[in-house]
Parts: C-alpha cells; structure tokens; sequence
C-alpha cells in the first residue's frame, strides 16, 4: 500500500487505498535549475507573458486544484527520498466524473452502431449510482483515461507553464499488484489459461485485454493439430528418403489444404467463441476491428509462415 501524507492532502483526497487509486502522477522540482530561473526572470520583466507563483508548494496546490475541477482526486503520497525532486500525486477519478465518461462511451457505440448498420432503437443509456463501487479497476482506468490524456497539455500550458517550478514526468495507470502475481504464477504452471484467470484477468484490466488474451489461449489450442500434421508430414518425408516413394509429393499438397481449412475452421470457431465472451461481459458494442485486431495480425504471420514452409 501507498503511503499517503494526509496533511499535504487537500479537499476532495481524504485516504485513499492503493486500490481505490486510478493513476499516479510524477512531478520533478525543477525550481533550482538554471533554465527554470531565467524563465522566471523573463516571466517577472512580462517578457514572456504575466509573473507566476514563485513556491514549488503554491504551484502544486494550484495544479491539484485544477485536477479536482477536471473530475480527479488527488492524494500526495510522502516523500521517501529526503530532499528528493519527485513528487507523487495518487489521482482517483470521481463518481461524476465516471458516470460522464460511462455515459459518452455508451452514446459513441450507439453513434457507431447505427452508422454501420444504418439501423437502431432510440438511445438509452444505463445510469450507475456508484461508479466506483461498481466499475472495476481496468474499467475506472479505461473510462478515465482518455479524458486525462487530454487534459494533461492542457495543465501543461496553463497550470505548469512549461515547467517553470514543477515537471511533468509521467502519469501511469495502477494495478493490483497482488493479481499480477497471481496471474504470473498462473502463466508458469498452466500451459493454456484457464477460463476463470481470463474472467479475472477481464475484471482486472479490462475486455480488449481480455480478447487478446483469449484469442492467444484459443489459437495455442487450435495450433496442436496443424503442428501434429506437420510432424506426421515430417516423419513421413524422412522415412521415405532415398525409397523412390512419391508419397511426400502428395502428402504435402494435401497439408497445405487441409491448412487452408483449419486457418477458416478456427476463424469461425474464433468468431463464435468472441461473441459469446462479448455476450457475457456486454460489450456487444465493441467494434469487430477491435475485438480481432490480434486475431487477423496472428493469422497472417501463421500462413505466412507455412506458406514459406511449403515453398
């Protein structure tokens, strides 16, 4: 768990866990650096536009309470280093925030729905009284991040001002810690992942995440009957050696066939099998480019693959 230092943390942060946090933002002082001072030089001439605050503190406090208008909690956690230059912003969106972000994603899958199928009922949105009890951790993550992509140039402009007093140096999603070990150790005892860690691993970090994983599981499973022709074919070449048998120059057409049927076999089983996870998480509005995006990329390079092998 994240330390946090309830006295830097102001109105709107009280305590939050490491698992109630969306994001963690590093901040570096930068006010002792030369280049920082001769901006604040320009800055006080009105060289380069109106004087700015002059305290690293006042700067920050002005930078999370622009956070806290955009819809983001923000805790400082305590600084370990001593006279450390990093400072650590723990940032949580709130349930206003979630709920206007859930809100245009299920408006943009309706916009989308009827532009492609030219067809669609009225819009009707599902309301959720408590975002973050509700809404995993992956999916707060999904929901906010975008917003927070765009509002950090903006902050940057504004709040930061190039870096006068304080740096931006990266703004990263937080995950359980504890279900990446678990799934680590899942991955090293299991050969494929079982259907319960794609479930978990779904709740943890959200569908796209979850289909490429799923898709991965689904065709290392579908790849043990090609892999089992081809040793056959392999076997059946070397027994064959310096017999004179044309047995290989048949065997190996009909294996570059029964490839060709296996590859759309287990595309339409693939298809199946993803509407059916789509179903069950409901996320029917995810757009098919996005849910075989990986799919369509792993198949390619598979019969490219053997296409080089046959040749």
């Amino acid at each position: 768990m994240t330390p946090v230092d309830e006295e830097t943390a102001g109105s709107g942060a009280a305590a939050h866990d490491e698992v109630d946090v969306d994001f963690a933002m590093v901040l570096s002082d930068v006010s002792s650096y030369r280049s920082s001072k001769a901006k604040r030089f320009l800055r006080s001439m009105w060289l380069f536009g109106p004087s700015q605050v002059r305290d690293v503190e006042v700067a920050l406090e002005q930078l999370r309470g622009a956070l806290e208008r955009e819809g983001f909690h923000t805790t400082r956690a305590k600084d370990h280093m001593g006279a450390g230059r990093d400072i650590l912003l723990l940032l949580s969106g709130t349930d206003a925030r979630l709920r206007r972000e859930h809100y245009r994603e299920q408006l943009d899958a309706w916009v989308q729905t009827r532009t492609a199928t030219r067809a669609g009922g009225e819009f009707e949105p599902k309301e959720v009284d408590e975002p973050r009890r509700t809404f995993s951790s992956a999916r707060r993550i999904a929901l906010l991040q975008p917003p927070l992509d765009e509002l950090l140039p903006q902050l940057q402009r504004s709040v930061l001002r190039g870096g006068d007093l304080l740096a931006l140096s990266q703004v990263f999603p937080l995950h359980d810690r504890r279900f990446t070990t678990q799934l680590l150790v899942h991955l090293s005892r299991h050969v494929f992942l079982q259907a319960q860690m794609l479930h978990q691993l779904r709740n943890e970090y959200g569908e796209k995440v979850a289909f490429y994983f799923g898709f991965r599981t689904f065709h290392q499973r579908w790849l043990r009957l090609p892999a089992l022709l081809g040793v056959l074919l392999a076997l059946a070449t070397r027994l064959t050696e310096g017999t004179g048998s044309s047995l290989p120059r048949y065997l190996t057409p009909l294996f570059g066939l029964s490839i060709s049927l296996w590859g759309a076999t287990m595309l339409e089983a693939w298809r199946l099998q993803s509407n059916e996870l789509a179903a069950l998480w409901g996320v029917e509005h995810l757009r098919e480019a996005e849910v075989h995006m990986h799919m369509h990329m792993h198949m390619h390079m598979h019969m490219q693959m053997h296409m080089h092998a046959c040749s």
